[in-house]
C-alpha cells in the first residue's frame, strides 16, 4: 500500500517540479521553429507559441497574440485571426479586468 501512496504522490507533484523548464524550452524551440520558417509554417509555429502561453502577461501574451493576429490577416488565414482575437478580447477582459480595453480591441478588428 505504500507504494502506491509514493507512486501517486511522485505522478501528482512531478509535473509541478518539471513545468517551467519544460516550457522554457519549448518557448525556445517555438522562437527557433519561427526564425526558420516563413508563411504558412511560421503561421503555425506563432499560433502554437501563443497557445503555449496563454494568457500569462509574465510571457507577453497580448504581444503575442497581436502579432499572430497580424501574420494571420497578411496570410489570409482568418480562422486563425479569429480563434486569436477572441482569446485576446477574453483575456483582456476576464483576466485583466478591463472590459473597456475588450470592446476597443473588438473595434479594431471587427471587419472580419
Amino acid at each position: 500500500m505504500r507504494i502506491y501512496f509514493v507512486l501517486f504522490w511522485w505522478a501528482a507533484i512531478s509535473p509541478l517540479w518539471c513545468q517551467e523548464p519544460n516550457l522554457a524550452q519549448q518557448l525556445q524551440r517555438y522562437q527557433e521553429r519561427i526564425a526558420m520558417t516563413t508563411h504558412g509554417e511560421r503561421l503555425v509555429w506563432m499560433d502554437s507559441l501563443t497557445s503555449a502561453v496563454e494568457f500569462q502577461a509574465e510571457h507577453h501574451y497580448d504581444s503575442l497574440a497581436r502579432a499572430t493576429i497580424d501574420f494571420a490577416l497578411a496570410e489570409d488565414s482568418l480562422a486563425i485571426a479569429a480563434d486569436n482575437i477572441s482569446d485576446l478580447i477574453y483575456y483582456r477582459k476576464s483576466y485583466l479586468g478591463d472590459p473597456s480595453q475588450a470592446v476597443e480591441l473588438f473595434k479594431q478588428y471587427e471587419f472580419l
